[in-house]
């Protein structure tokens, strides 16, 4: 019995630790500005080019669980 409650113990907090994620590289180059943000849990990168393709771009990548990193784009006018 102790076995089994020292396993289910054991595999309970390997589970539970939450290991520490690289931040994805910038996608299109060096950044004009780079703001990164972590916390418990929670993982946050945005890149923003002021002036990439003829437009102001701002990807972020973030990261919640298990080191998968979702991303999202902003785009508007270039900022000179």
């Amino acid at each position: 019995m102790k076995k089994i409650l020292f396993t289910i113990l054991t595999i309970f907090v390997l589970s539970s630790c939450q290991k520490e994620c690289d931040f994805p590289p910038a996608p299109y180059g060096q950044a004009n500005d780079v703001t990164q943000y972590s916390s418990t849990g929670y993982n946050t990168i945005t890149y923003t080019y002021y002036c990439y393709n003829g437009r102001y771009t701002a990807v972020t990548y973030t990261n919640t669980e298990s080191c998968r990193w979702e991303d999202s784009y902003y785009y508007s006018t270039c900022i000179k």
